[in-house]
């Protein structure tokens, strides 16, 4: 780059590469000062007016339903592995889009899961008259009295239908490879079906 100007009349090349750095330099620090001067005016002696960030507006409202902060459905996908007719069977259902989970009621039963010949029962199974109270344990019964259909239940004047999944749901399994006693949970009866090897049908 070669800048020219005037000295005595006559024009003059500086291709000095020092001199062109202190020029460019000069510039420089003239355009920070000019800015320097406009950002502590009288106008502005503090410099520019600070602006505390806000919260963002989180609309934690859902769209479809307007209830805000709306219940997270249970995970019953380990459950459902071997016990797929529960998915849609409306008791399961229900609770689970309520954040309820198969192991809120019967445990989290890895042992049980992990038996693949099923002879391993749930950590908490429920015998008829049991059902009903554990129900209770969340479902408020002053709320439930009121209303014409579960009335029976609290009156004593309906024994066939204590247990709630009488009417809700069909949360039962029809066709059983395998029976546990419900109250000490040892296994009553199979069908003699082992997936995995059974080391008592082995010859020694």
């Amino acid at each position: 780059m070669i800048i020219s100007g005037l000295r005595n009349g006559s024009t003059f090349n500086i291709k000095s590469t020092g001199i062109k750095t202190v020029l460019l330099a000069a510039i420089v620090l003239a355009a920070f000062a000019a800015g320097l001067n406009i950002f502590l005016s009288d106008d502005n002696p503090n410099g520019p007016e600070t602006v505390e960030p806000q919260p963002a507006n989180v609309d934690e409202s859902d769209e479809t339903t307007g209830e805000e902060n709306q219940t997270e459905a249970a995970d019953n996908y380990y459950c459902f592995i071997c016990h797929i007719n529960f998915q849609e069977e409306e008791l399961s259902l229900t609770h689970q889009l309520a954040g309820v989970g198969c192991e809120d009621c019967h445990g989290e039963s890895r042992e049980h899961s992990s038996d693949e010949d099923g002879l391993t029962p749930p950590e908490i199974i429920y015998s008829e008259d049991k059902i009903q109270p554990f129900c209770m344990t969340c479902h408020n019964q002053d709320d439930l009295v009121l209303t014409e259909d579960h009335e029976p239940l609290f009156t004593g004047t309906d024994e066939q239908s204590k247990a709630c999944t009488k009417c809700h749901g069909s949360h039962l399994i029809e066709v059983r490879t395998r029976r546990w006693d419900k109250e000490t949970r040892e296994l009553i009866w199979d069908d003699g079906v082992r997936m995995m090897k059974n080391p008592d049908s082995e010859q020694k």
